[in-house]
């Protein structure tokens, strides 16, 4: 098949884009499929150069799914958005630039969304192509869009009201159950993550290192906490593997800190920690999956993360890591003691999980999914 494979929100190396959209090329290309790239207008060099796998990679779309109308402070609404209006236009306005840019995508037997939003699928709608549409949500309704679930409601009704062939999944129970609410005719399906790990994973009987790692300059990451916690770490004797793909975390020079940027290969250096440490926060994560959770369960790492989360629950399930309640650095400062006191245990179910997590996950699974002709 020729397909389309279509990120506006993919312009550098931070965020998951170009992780995912690596995956899926090199997948899909395994498969003998052609595949090209379409992605944000301003992609860099840096990120254009590591999807080289692909057959074309064309810097298309001028909107970014991650504009926001939330105020930046008390009183202050960004000039480019109307303080009444700010979601409605949002919404409207980004499905009319991409149903515009869409229309130099053409000659494709599928279009395919790694990371899918309402404005994308009401795009697709009004673009009304005869090519199948595939794609993956994984955010929750509300996510950047006030009054969200009305906004995705519309786009899932002009979907199935032109006849748009689509298929749509999700990653978590928790974002499953709020999509079925907004479109109980074709409710979007929960499928693989696509994260594959090594197996079976090294058995692990003392937590000597521990990772923080993603794209850690956002809030709800965590990004004021980790500073303070890695400090109190390095004073307890822990070795800290810190990834600052952002360059905006300094945390003070030590011998058993170590600092990465971007890397290709997130997997290996989860993998050289005894313990991830997830420090998010509870309210942006109640619904939402993590690729760093997952990538952590696919290599057999414990983890700490927030309860009542969507990670949290996975993790509570699995028995293979410990959670933190308040959003404070001592909370998490706790629960990772919690872990250490518990290790041989907690490490000894990581390994389990990682076992069972490679029987019904991974790439090839996901992209099963997003090639499938059955529409949702």
């Amino acid at each position: 098949m020729d397909i389309a494979l279509l990120d506006p929100g993919l312009h550098s190396s931070a965020g998951h884009h170009l992780d995912l959209d690596i995956k899926i090329v090199r997948e899909l290309k395994q498969r003998g499929h052609r595949v090209s790239v379409f992605a944000h207008k301003k992609l860099d060099a840096r990120a254009a150069d590591q999807l080289k796998s692909a057959d074309r990679v064309t810097p298309l779309f001028r909107v970014t799914p991650y504009r926001t109308p939330v105020l930046i402070e008390p009183g202050l609404v960004p000039a480019f958005f109307d303080p009444l209006s700010g979601s409605l236009s949002l919404f409207i306005d980004g499905a009319k630039a991409v149903a515009e840019d869409l229309g130099a995508v053409k000659g494709f037997d599928l279009w395919l969304w790694p990371s899918l939003f309402a404005s994308h699928l009401l795009a697709c709608a009004d673009a009304s192509p005869a090519t199948r549409v595939s794609g993956c949500i994984h955010v929750e309704p509300e996510f950047n869009l006030k009054n969200g679930q009305t906004f995705w409601r519309y786009a899932f009704s002009r979907a199935m009201d032109v006849g748009l062939p689509f298929n749509a999944g999700i990653l978590t129970p928790e974002l499953a159950s709020a999509y079925a609410t907004v479109c109980p005719e074709f409710p979007p399906q929960l499928w693989p993550c696509f994260f594959d790990g090594v197996v079976p994973p090294q058995q692990r009987n003392k937590m000597t290192r521990i990772g923080f790692f993603g794209h850690q300059q956002r809030q709800e990451k965590g990004y004021n906490l980790i500073s303070p916690i890695v400090a109190k770490l390095l004073e307890s004797g822990y070795q800290v593997l810190l990834q600052d793909s952002g360059g905006s975390i300094s945390p003070s020079t030590h011998e058993r800190l170590e600092v990465l940027g971007h890397v290709e290969d997130l997997g290996q250096q989860i993998r050289r920690c005894d313990l991830v440490v997830a420090p998010y926060h509870p309210a942006a994560y109640r619904i939402r999956g993590s690729g760093i959770v997952w990538e952590a369960l696919a290599n057999g790492i414990p983890l700490v993360v927030p309860d009542q989360t969507s990670p949290g629950n996975l993790i509570a399930a699995l028995g293979c890591g410990r959670l933190f309640g308040e959003f404070s650095t001592e909370s998490i400062l706790d629960a990772i003691r919690t872990v250490h006191a518990d290790y041989r245990v907690v490490s000894s179910l990581a390994h389990v999980a990682a076992q069972r997590w490679a029987d019904h996950q991974g790439i090839s699974r996901f992209v099963d999914q997003l090639l499938s002709t059955e529409r949702r």
